[in-house]
């Protein structure tokens, strides 16, 4: 029996893949190389995300953590046959409101207004 998995990642504006990847991948690898195929047209393209690290999945309801192995999450994916395509939820974390705030922004908001009255 093969290691590899068949992925394939729908996305609230279209289906990404199938991905054929090892079983032996953690999450985070299976993000990354999401993120490198991350389609260039289409409807999905519009929602890239900007690294890896904006991408959510999902299978079975449940959040995957970076440190899961496929493998670990077999269970969750009922019987494998060779022709088997497990299908996981992916969500795009938004980029963050306005732009980004350096370390003495953030210590001078924390920290609140530098005035004095008299």
């Amino acid at each position: 029996m093969s290691d590899d998995i068949e992925l394939k990642f729908r996305h609230v504006s279209g289906d990404i893949g199938p991905l054929k990847v090892s079983g032996s991948s953690s999450i985070l690898q299976v993000k990354e190389q999401l993120y490198a195929q991350w389609p260039k047209d289409g409807p999905v393209s519009t929602d890239k995300p900007s690294a890896a690290s904006d991408l959510r999945l999902i299978l079975g309801g449940k959040f995957l953590d970076n440190s899961e192995t496929l493998n670990d999450l077999r269970p969750s994916m009922g019987e494998l046959k060779a022709d088997t395509v497990v299908t996981m939820h992916v969500i795009v974390r938004p980029a963050p409101a306005g732009k980004p705030q350096t370390s003495k922004e953030k210590k001078e908001a924390q920290q609140g207004c530098g005035c004095t009255v008299q």
